[in-house]
C-alpha cells in the first residue's frame, strides 16, 4: 500500500486497523518527511488508544519522535512509562537501552540494573539477545557477515 493509499484509507478506518494505517503514516512522517512533530501527534493517539502491542510499539515510537525534536524529558518520561512493563518485552528492552542513553546519571543507572536483570534471566525477551549475544544477535552477524 502507497502512502496515498494510507492516508486516504486512515480517513474511514476505525479500531485497530486505523491504528494500524496511522503508525504507517506516523513513520513516514518521521522518516521520509524529518517531521518529528507531526508524526508525534498520530502516535500519542495510537498510544493512547489503549494497551495492544501497536499502542506499546507507538508509544516508543512517540519517545523517539520526542528525541528527535530535543524534547529530552518528555523523551526520557514517555520511555520510561514502557521500560516498566512486566514482564519485560522487546519494547521495554528498547526503552531501557535508550533511557541509559539519554537519561541523567540516577535514571542511566537505574535502566542499566534493570537491563542488566532482563540480560541474566534465561526467559529473557529475543531484543535483550541483541544487548547479550544470544541467539539474535548471533543470527545478524551472520546475516551481515555476507556483505
Amino acid at each position: 500500500m502507497d502512502r496515498k493509499a494510507i492516508q486516504a484509507a486512515l480517513k474511514t478506518a476505525r479500531g485497530v486497523a486505523r491504528c494500524e494505517l496511522a503508525l504507517k503514516e506516523a513513520l513516514h512522517r518521521l522518516l521520509d518527511d524529518k517531521n518529528a512533530s507531526s508524526a508525534a501527534e498520530l502516535l500519542k493517539d495510537i498510544a493512547d488508544d489503549g494497551d495492544h502491542d501497536l499502542s506499546v510499539n507507538a508509544r516508543l515510537l512517540l519517545g523517539h519522535a520526542y528525541r528527535s525534536m530535543g524534547k529530552r524529558r518528555t523523551a526520557v518520561f514517555t520511555y520510561q512509562r514502557i521500560a516498566r512493563r512486566q514482564p519485560a518485552d522487546d519494547p521495554a528492552v528498547m526503552a531501557l537501552v535508550a533511557l541509559v542513553e539519554i537519561g541523567d546519571a540516577t535514571v542511566a543507572k537505574v535502566a542499566r540494573q534493570r537491563l542488566d536483570e532482563i540480560i541474566a534471566d534465561p526467559k529473557r525477551p529475543p531484543a535483550a539477545d541483541l544487548i547479550a549475544g544470544g541467539q539474535a544477535f548471533d543470527a545478524l552477524e551472520e546475516f551481515f557477515a555476507g556483505e
